[in-house]
């Protein structure tokens, strides 16, 4: 399939990179800065931008079959509309050239009516990312797991619609991507917010 990851360069964005080239697909990666993507490959495509860049987003889907989002904001936990923003020129995007699905990572803590003071504005972030995706119209996944880890991964896990399974503490960063990429070939969790974890 042809794949545009937003957020390859992130800890999950990259997994889902290697694997989505290990399993044949056509990859195209829209980063800001090319020197943090180490691989090389006639099936990848690295675009030199910002998500913020309506042009450069509409350059990236252009011709795509998926999108992936994995944006970020790696260690700052400050209030930021980067996320949503960049979420809204995906989608119009999408729109635009009639890409219909999105699989994009969230966070577990959107399920919690209160979460810790630190992760009070990425959580309100990612909430207006879900509410851009929920009035899309565009066949969307929202992936949402707690802690995510550098573990190797490639274990069972489990799976929860509208909640994080009962007891959930973490999750490796591989088998968050073996989710995500596992949405390419199943309808079962569109217009969902899926929890997965240990």
């Amino acid at each position: 399939m042809r794949i545009v990851i937003f957020g390859a360069t992130g800890k999950t964005g990259n997994a889902l990179l290697s694997k989505t080239l290990s399993q044949g697909h056509q990859v195209t990666a829209l980063v800001r800065d090319v020197s943090k993507i180490n691989i090389i490959t006639s099936n990848l495509k690295v675009i030199q931008g910002d998500v913020l860049d309506k042009v450069a987003v509409q350059t990236a889907i252009s011709g795509q079959d998926v999108v992936f989002c994995t944006l970020g904001t790696g260690l700052d936990l400050s209030p930021t509309t980067v996320l949503s923003n960049g979420t809204r020129n995906i989608v119009e995007a999408m729109q635009a050239h009639r890409v219909k699905r999105i699989v994009c990572l969230l966070s577990g803590w959107l399920f919690y009516p209160t979460y810790p003071p630190i992760f009070k504005n990425i959580t309100e972030e990612h909430a207006r990312q879900l509410e851009i995706l929920k009035k899309s119209g565009l066949e969307w996944v929202a992936v949402c797991p707690p802690q995510i880890t550098d573990d190797p991964g490639d274990q069972p896990f489990r799976v929860a619609m509208g909640s994080l399974p009962l007891g959930a503490t973490n999750i490796s960063k591989e088998d968050v991507a073996r989710f995500m990429i596992a949405q390419l070939k199943q309808d079962f969790y569109l217009g969902e917010t899926v929890g997965i974890a240990y």
